[in-house]
């Protein structure tokens, strides 16, 4: 995010999770887009790290829900 929360500065041909920078890290995320405690969800294996240009967006939608 900027400065202000406005906007995405990766993301749109990057994303967050991409910019660690750590070739032999695993990484990991879990329901950062539900904003409850106990979702109810399994979690399920989302593919490659870029994927994370998709995600990363949708949590602002959430944000400003």
């Amino acid at each position: 995010m900027n400065a202000d929360d406005t906007d995405l500065v990766v993301a749109h041909t990057s994303s967050g999770a991409e910019e660690l920078k750590a070739p032999k890290a695993g990484v990991v995320s879990a329901f950062g887009t539900v904003p409850i405690n106990d979702a109810g969800f399994d979690p399920i294996d989302a593919g490659p790290l870029r994927i994370a240009r998709y995600i990363e967006p949708f949590t602002m939608l959430v944000g400003q829900l």
